[in-house]
């Protein structure tokens, strides 16, 4: 598929939650196009249905009404096309290292040699190949978010999906995180969605990013995030005018979707 064109297509789409007689709107009347090789990066209020529609595109939620689709086919259930990164991570802490980012290539049944090169190749990519033999409560919260993102990525899904994944950590282990992420999808070229609360991230990683109303959530703004790339050598300490003054314009938006919320003029 050409780079640029829809890789993820998502066309009025709601979700109502429904126990017993009560209704929760989750999403209401989503559209939406992602594209091949994109970075796009969502936020929103607390609660206005962020994770709710990447689940539903994971295919771990059903949808109430319209369509998702990712290559043009309908997305109905979970796919090894698509990989979640969690805030959580999910990680098996029964297992080590090497053990955890082996796991989905063992279920497919991949050439235990294969499964070994992808491994030792995506732990150097991170830095980690001196830990593949340690068990998850021996490292730190970085490193355990790099384990589980080189655990998706060494599935080679066609569409990465990220909820939060950095948002436990302090501020400059995630700043280095933010980095990796940004070379390694620029290696890759996958299609990443990322979930965040945090503008200054959204900012330095995305291509777009989208904000969203609170509940039932909608996309109030899609805003292109026209920065130089590599981010990490051009804007090594994110200070530069031109970086802070799109950062200040998505939280003026955020803002202002919060004072709708609670009826501030």
């Amino acid at each position: 598929m050409e780079k640029g064109s829809p890789k993820i297509e998502i066309s009025d789409l709601d979700k109502v939650y429904r126990q017993a007689e009560e209704e929760t709107v989750a999403l209401r009347d989503v559209s939406l196009d992602i594209k091949e090789g994109e970075f796009f990066s969502i936020i929103g209020p607390s609660g206005c249905g962020k994770s709710t529609l990447l689940h539903i595109i994971a295919g771990l939620v059903d949808k109430t009404n319209g369509e998702v689709k990712q290559d043009g086919e309908p997305i109905n259930k979970p796919s090894a096309e698509r990989g979640v990164v969690f805030q959580e991570l999910g990680l098996f802490p029964w297992m080590t290292v090497k053990e955890n980012v082996a796991y989905g290539l063992k279920l497919s049944n991949n050439d235990k040699k294969e499964i070994k090169r992808t491994v030792n190749n995506y732990l150097s990519a991170v830095g980690l190949e001196k830990f593949k033999d340690s068990f998850i409560h021996q490292l730190s919260g970085g490193m355990k978010a790099r384990v589980a993102l080189v655990r998706s990525l060494a599935n080679d899904p066609k569409v990465l999906l990220m909820d939060e994944p950095f948002g436990g950590l302090d501020e400059i282990t995630k700043e280095i995180l933010q980095e990796e992420l940004e070379r390694l999808w620029e290696d890759t070229e996958k299609t990443i969605i990322f979930i965040t609360h945090d503008i200054e991230e959204a900012t330095f990683l995305s291509d777009r990013i989208g904000v969203m109303t609170n509940r039932p959530g909608s996309f109030r703004d899609i805003s292109e995030v026209n920065l130089e790339r590599p981010r990490r050598d051009k804007y090594p300490d994110r200070s530069k005018e031109e970086f802070i003054r799109f950062k200040k314009d998505i939280g003026s938006i955020l803002k202002e979707e919060g004072k709708q919320s609670m009826n501030i003029a």
